[in-house]
């Protein structure tokens, strides 16, 4: 059984959170890193013209077409565990009737974990639990 099937059923269903495993936080770099990953794992690529920055300097993807949708958002962490670790957020929504979002999500999660560079929290829309790569302790 999915991990992330019992949680399907909503318009923004999962989120994805993604931080540096292995090397310090720089936010540049990691941006770049991160945003090729998705990339390469997905097959596209984003619009430098639907690259923006946040006000408070982070970077905001955004990529859609017949297949799905994505948005990247790269920020610095947050002070409060277990998101100290975890600083961008990655929203993917499929667009093909056969492609439910959580398989599609859920491939793209693994495939991320499989290359054992990032930590990694999955939620669901109501920010529940559903995987992680890192002991996020037992108050989720």
């Amino acid at each position: 059984m999915s991990r992330f099937k019992p949680f399907a059923g909503f318009q923004k269903e999962f989120e994805i959170k993604i931080g540096p495993a292995i090397a310090a936080w720089n936010r540049e770099e990691f941006a770049v890193e991160i945003r090729e990953e998705v990339e390469r794992i997905l097959d596209f690529s984003f619009d430098p013209k639907e690259t923006t920055r946040t006000d408070d300097g982070g970077y905001y993807f955004w990529y859609t077409d017949d297949r799905f949708e994505a948005t990247l958002i790269v920020d610095d962490p947050d002070n409060e565990f277990p998101f100290d670790r975890i600083p961008v957020d990655l929203d993917v929504r499929s667009n093909l009737d056969e492609v439910p979002d959580w398989e599609l999500v859920e491939s793209l999660y693994d495939r991320l974990d499989a290359l054992g560079k990032y930590y990694l929290l999955a939620m669901s829309h109501n920010s529940a639990l559903i995987a992680s790569n890192y002991d996020v302790g037992d108050k989720w």
